[in-house]
């Protein structure tokens, strides 16, 4: 998988809760859908009114711009701290890309930093990531 024409481009998926209840219940939707009205530029995107989902081609992004933050779990001798996300696929015909700004410090090399999926039915989570922090 190497995201050649046709296949599902991989993504990231931050998470701030790792209660598989919220996950379920959220069917990975954001709490807010910033890039909606953009991505209405995409005929296609019209015909999903419902909330986008986020990610980004880039891991680094959900830690820099705080869509990954520490969860504290217990363990044995107290409690640690992790960084939780989904390791995703995307349709390649249903989403967009967005870039909030042309500063370096969000999109190196003029990157996409966020895809925003237009239904849940076109992103499939196949890897869960934790990194210990």
């Amino acid at each position: 998988m190497d995201n050649s024409p046709g296949e599902w481009v991989m993504a990231y998926h931050g998470t701030v809760s790792v209660s598989k209840v919220g996950i379920i219940q959220s069917n990975l939707n954001s709490q807010s859908d910033p890039y909606k009205q953009e991505s209405y530029q995409n005929p296609t995107a019209q015909q999903y009114p419902g909330p986008g989902i986020y990610c980004s081609p880039d891991i680094s992004i959900l830690e820099k711009h705080g869509f990954c933050k520490d969860i504290e779990v217990p363990v044995k001798g107290g409690k640690a701290k992790y960084k939780v996300a989904f390791m995703c696929r995307i349709h390649p015909d249903y989403y967009t890309e967005h870039n909030p700004s042309n500063d370096a410090t969000h999109a190196p090399n003029g990157t996409k930093v966020y895809l925003r999926a237009f239904d849940p039915q076109f992103i499939r989570p196949y890897g869960l990531l934790i990194k210990r922090v």
